[in-house]
């Protein structure tokens, strides 16, 4: 069949130039196979459904894709940047709320699909904090059989270590980019809801640990190890949990003096034997002891935090308030000290956050988001806080919810 290319969906001529480049510069810089692993009729629209490995992956799937044209759904924080926001905006992405049904980007959403447009969706929300998938929610079935549509699923294997959450520029190793169709329509039309959310289910499980290991890829840099005690900062040695602590190519604890060196390869060595070989290794043992921790009776953990609402108009974020963000088993609860704006105290001096609210976390390395009073609240922390520390309490909580209930 002959493949042509759809309809332009916004930026002109220019935008098709710009996105040429774009595609040839990550195909190259990060040395990103493509794998087509079913063919693709570029005459047909699909839902794309993307595994989030990183920030990068919308245009890891524009190289693998190419020259399909699509629509991007994203989280209406990005739209927030001026570069990113700005790209988004050119390209005619569609922004949408975290946390909740957003039936303005569902309209739109449907809008482009009966127009004949594909729609890319990253539905585990979340880039992985830790190299392996996060959790999809069921809603994602619904959502194909509403659309209708076949479905795409694109694999970016390596995004996640060409730019771990815990670094702040990239690494260059090898990637590998599949695509595959894991639905067709006819399918979508006859599979139940739990049928589709199965497949997908099983499509997005991943452990980049594993492609780089399994494959002998490394990714180079000159400073393996630094800043990776924002995801390793639990001690297997002693077991603390605020001691530990990175340099170039180590990673160490200041309370036992336990030291293990981090090789462009994934892998650790320690001083002592009996540890780890690998760092997802270490980070399934701290969720373990996470978990462990949670569970115990009178559990409890609370931290300073500054709270900030989405302000719309001026597309950022606006500090309202100081206070303290305290977890336990039931949830959690912000209880406001003191207030910067003229906002009504007597619903946001106390917001409390049963443990379901924690089924979609979203964080970066200083912040927290979750959503409740119909609106996403964000809370900040200070220097040293170990946001990834909390994500995983609080779905800790959020496990040990749905134990209760299940009992």
């Amino acid at each position: 069949m002959k493949q042509t290319e759809n309809k332009s969906r916004g930026g002109g001529f220019f935008f098709k130039k710009l996105k040429k480049l774009a595609c040839f510069i990550i195909k190259t810089a990060f040395r990103n196979e493509i794998v087509k692993k079913t063919p693709i009729d570029y005459c047909q629209n699909y839902l794309i459904l993307c595994a989030h490995g990183s920030g990068l992956d919308m245009f890891h799937t524009m190289a693998a894709l190419e020259p399909l044209d699509y629509t991007v759904v994203a989280a209406r924080k990005l739209f927030f940047g001026k570069l990113l926001g700005g790209l988004l905006r050119a390209s005619g992405a569609i922004p949408k709320k975290q946390f909740v049904t957003d039936l303005t980007a569902l309209r739109l959403v449907k809008n482009a699909a009966e127009s004949g447009k594909s729609i890319f969706i990253c539905p585990e929300g979340r880039s992985t904090p830790d190299g392996t998938n996060s959790h999809v929610s069921p809603a994602i079935a619904k959502m194909v059989k509403w659309l209708g549509l076949p479905v795409l699923f694109v694999k970016p294997q390596g995004s996640y270590l060409s730019f771990p959450r815990w670094v702040q520029s990239p690494r260059f190793g090898k990637m590998t980019t599949e695509v595959e169709l894991l639905l067709t329509k006819r399918e979508v039309a006859n599979l139940s809801n739990q049928e589709i959310y199965e497949k997908i289910k099983k499509a997005f499980t991943f452990n980049e640990y594993d492609y780089q290991i399994e494959n002998g890829i490394k990714f180079l840099t000159p400073s393996p190890a630094k800043k990776i005690h924002n995801l390793l900062f639990i001690c297997p040695e002693c077991k603390s949990q605020t001691d530990m602590y990175s340099t170039s190519k180590e990673i160490c604890c200041r309370a036992c003096g336990l030291k293990a060196k981090v090789d462009v390869s994934g892998k650790l060595e320690f001083q002592k034997s009996g540890y780890f070989d690998r760092i997802d290794q270490w980070v399934a043992f701290q969720k373990n002891e996470i978990a462990r921790l949670v569970a115990k009776d009178g559990f409890y953990y609370q931290i300073k935090t500054a709270l900030s609402f989405e302000d719309e108009l001026n597309n950022s974020y606006k500090k309202v308030a100081d206070g303290v963000f305290a977890i336990d088993k039931n949830g959690a609860v912000f209880t406001a000290e003191s207030f910067f704006e003229d906002i009504d105290k007597s619903k946001y001096s106390k917001i409390t956050y049963p443990s379901s609210a924690f089924a979609s976390l979203s964080y970066g390395s200083s912040y927290l988001e979750l959503y409740a009073h119909e609106s996403t609240q964000k809370y900040s922390f200070g220097d040293g806080v170990i946001t990834y520390k909390i994500s995983l309490l609080l779905e800790a909580v959020y496990a040990l919810g749905l134990t209760h209930e299940t009992a």
